[in-house]
């Protein structure tokens, strides 16, 4: 079953979340119907980079964002995704990237009038946010491990220093995507307020 909350200023946006690792509720989803094929196919990829669209006339909006995955034996990003449809905010996760899960729960507790863009923007930085102190351990434990090096060199030493550059790499490329993305996101917003008023003020 997915997880689903009413939240919003008038509680008239519904945040659904959807595991894309469980089967049955990615059927469930297709079956409905609700959300256009490609951009759904989007959403459940594995392997898609983050990127943003928006269709103006559609009113739709669709972000694949970059996380780290929790629970692997290496350090990795995978992508999470949020659709806006409507008055449906739809997230994208798995057992590896429930935290973001716990973060829209939590926010939605503490904020529940937040409209579906504050809610999103919140999520995103602090999704954000989770990265540095990963950041910094792996530096910590890269310079420690350069140190130990420089008195005793082991092949198991050398391949994990391998595996610590380029998990940071990973990492640092994923963080400079997801800004590049906040950017766009931004603009977007900034579209659909000018957008809004302009119809306010042509009634």
């Amino acid at each position: 079953m997915s997880k689903e909350i009413v939240f919003g200023p008038k509680k008239d946006f519904i945040w659904i979340d959807i595991k894309k690792d469980d089967e049955n509720v990615v059927q469930e989803l297709k079956s409905q119907a609700k959300l256009d094929k490609e951009l759904l196919g989007y959403a459940l990829d594995e392997h898609e980079n983050a990127h943003v669209e928006y269709d103006a006339e559609e009113e739709l909006l669709l972000i694949v964002f970059n996380v780290i995955k929790k629970h692997s034996e290496r350090y990795e990003t995978t992508p999470v995704a949020f659709i806006i449809k409507q008055n449906e905010l739809y997230s994208f996760t798995t057992a590896k990237t429930a935290y973001v899960t716990e973060f829209i729960e939590g926010l939605i507790t503490r904020q529940p009038n937040l409209s579906r863009l504050s809610l999103i923007f919140k999520t995103l930085y602090q999704i954000v946010g989770a990265f540095f102190p990963v950041i910094k351990e792996i530096d910590k434990k890269r310079l420690a491990l350069t140190e130990k090096l420089k008195t005793k060199t082991t092949n198991r030493n050398l391949l994990e220093l391998s595996d610590l550059g380029m998990g940071l790499v990973y990492l640092v490329n994923a963080t400079q995507q997801n800004s590049l993305l906040l950017a766009q996101l931004k603009k977007i917003s900034l579209y659909r307020y000018l957008k809004c008023n302009k119809k306010v003020r042509q009634k």
